[in-house]
Protein backbone atom coordinates (compact mmCIF):
# COMPACT_ATOMS: atom_id res chain seq x y z
CA UNK A 1 0.00 0.00 0.00
CA UNK A 2 3.25 2.38 0.82
CA UNK A 3 3.85 2.54 -2.92
CA UNK A 4 0.80 3.30 -4.60
CA UNK A 5 0.92 7.27 -3.58
CA UNK A 6 4.38 7.51 -5.39
CA UNK A 7 3.51 5.27 -8.52
CA UNK A 8 -0.07 6.93 -8.95
CA UNK A 9 1.48 10.60 -9.38
CA UNK A 10 3.10 8.67 -12.76
CA UNK A 11 -0.19 9.59 -13.83
CA UNK A 12 -2.58 12.78 -14.26
CA UNK A 13 -5.64 10.83 -12.93
CA UNK A 14 -5.04 7.52 -11.72
CA UNK A 15 -7.82 5.28 -11.01
CA UNK A 16 -6.90 2.89 -8.30
CA UNK A 17 -8.70 -0.55 -7.84
CA UNK A 18 -8.29 -2.37 -4.43
CA UNK A 19 -9.25 -5.77 -5.03
CA UNK A 20 -9.23 -8.50 -2.17
CA UNK A 21 -9.73 -12.29 -3.56
CA UNK A 22 -11.24 -14.07 -0.48
CA UNK A 23 -12.80 -17.96 -0.26
CA UNK A 24 -16.11 -16.84 1.73
CA UNK A 25 -17.76 -13.29 2.28
CA UNK A 26 -15.97 -10.15 3.96
CA UNK A 27 -16.50 -9.53 7.64
CA UNK A 28 -17.84 -6.45 8.77
CA UNK A 29 -13.80 -5.99 10.17
CA UNK A 30 -12.38 -6.84 6.99
CA UNK A 31 -14.68 -4.59 5.22
CA UNK A 32 -14.00 -1.81 7.82
CA UNK A 33 -10.37 -2.47 6.65
CA UNK A 34 -11.03 -1.90 3.51
CA UNK A 35 -12.73 1.30 3.46
CA UNK A 36 -10.12 2.71 5.60
CA UNK A 37 -7.11 1.97 3.27
CA UNK A 38 -9.58 3.52 0.29
CA UNK A 39 -9.89 6.93 2.44
CA UNK A 40 -6.12 6.53 3.44
CA UNK A 41 -5.02 6.32 -0.28
CA UNK A 42 -7.62 8.70 -1.52
CA UNK A 43 -5.87 12.14 -0.10
CA UNK A 44 -2.45 11.47 -1.81
CA UNK A 45 -4.10 10.55 -4.93
CA UNK A 46 -5.77 12.65 -7.79
CA UNK A 47 -7.77 9.98 -8.70
CA UNK A 48 -10.75 7.70 -8.21
CA UNK A 49 -9.93 4.70 -5.49
CA UNK A 50 -12.48 1.85 -5.29
CA UNK A 51 -12.38 -1.68 -3.14
CA UNK A 52 -14.08 -4.39 -4.06
CA UNK A 53 -14.08 -7.87 -2.30
CA UNK A 54 -14.26 -11.07 -4.65
CA UNK A 55 -15.41 -14.29 -3.88
CA UNK A 56 -13.44 -16.74 -5.84
CA UNK A 57 -11.54 -20.13 -5.81
CA UNK A 58 -8.98 -18.81 -8.24
CA UNK A 59 -7.09 -15.59 -7.74
CA UNK A 60 -5.17 -15.95 -11.45
CA UNK A 61 -8.69 -16.37 -13.38
CA UNK A 62 -10.21 -13.17 -11.16
CA UNK A 63 -7.03 -11.06 -12.27
CA UNK A 64 -6.56 -12.19 -15.43
CA UNK A 65 -10.16 -11.16 -16.31
CA UNK A 66 -10.12 -7.76 -14.41
CA UNK A 67 -6.55 -7.53 -16.55
CA UNK A 68 -8.14 -7.75 -19.39
CA UNK A 69 -11.77 -6.72 -19.25
CA UNK A 70 -10.84 -3.14 -17.32
CA UNK A 71 -7.48 -2.61 -19.47
CA UNK A 72 -5.56 -1.82 -16.63
CA UNK A 73 -2.13 -0.52 -16.89
CA UNK A 74 -0.71 -1.64 -13.54
CA UNK A 75 -1.53 -4.74 -11.47
CA UNK A 76 0.52 -4.46 -7.83
CA UNK A 77 0.31 -7.85 -6.00
CA UNK A 78 1.12 -8.26 -3.16
CA UNK A 79 -0.69 -10.45 0.28
CA UNK A 80 -2.10 -9.37 3.65
CA UNK A 81 -2.48 -12.11 6.33
CA UNK A 82 -6.19 -12.40 5.66
CA UNK A 83 -6.24 -12.84 2.03
CA UNK A 84 -5.72 -15.99 -0.03
CA UNK A 85 -2.77 -14.38 -1.81
CA UNK A 86 -1.13 -15.16 1.68
CA UNK A 87 0.22 -18.67 0.89
CA UNK A 88 -0.32 -18.18 -3.08
CA UNK A 89 2.36 -15.27 -3.52
CA UNK A 90 5.04 -18.38 -2.66
CA UNK A 91 4.19 -20.46 -5.59
CA UNK A 92 3.16 -20.43 -8.90
CA UNK A 93 0.28 -18.07 -8.94
CA UNK A 94 2.33 -14.82 -9.18
CA UNK A 95 3.90 -16.26 -12.19
CA UNK A 96 0.77 -17.45 -13.80
CA UNK A 97 -0.38 -13.89 -13.23
CA UNK A 98 2.48 -12.42 -14.68
CA UNK A 99 2.27 -14.99 -17.67
CA UNK A 100 -0.97 -14.39 -18.80
CA UNK A 101 -1.61 -10.89 -18.14
CA UNK A 102 -1.58 -7.81 -20.62
CA UNK A 103 -0.14 -5.04 -18.29
CA UNK A 104 2.67 -4.26 -16.04
CA UNK A 105 2.73 -6.73 -12.42
CA UNK A 106 4.40 -5.44 -9.86
CA UNK A 107 5.25 -8.42 -7.27
CA UNK A 108 5.47 -6.86 -3.62
CA UNK A 109 6.44 -9.94 -1.14
CA UNK A 110 6.93 -9.37 2.67
CA UNK A 111 10.13 -9.04 4.36
CA UNK A 112 12.07 -11.93 4.86
CA UNK A 113 12.54 -12.29 8.18
CA UNK A 114 16.26 -13.93 9.82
Amino acid sequence: MSILPGSARLSLRPDIRLLTVVKNALSEAEMAKLDRLVQDLQGPINGEVVATAVCARSVVDVLLDIANHDYCDVIVLGASGESMLQQAIKGNIPEAIARGCPCTVILVRPALMN
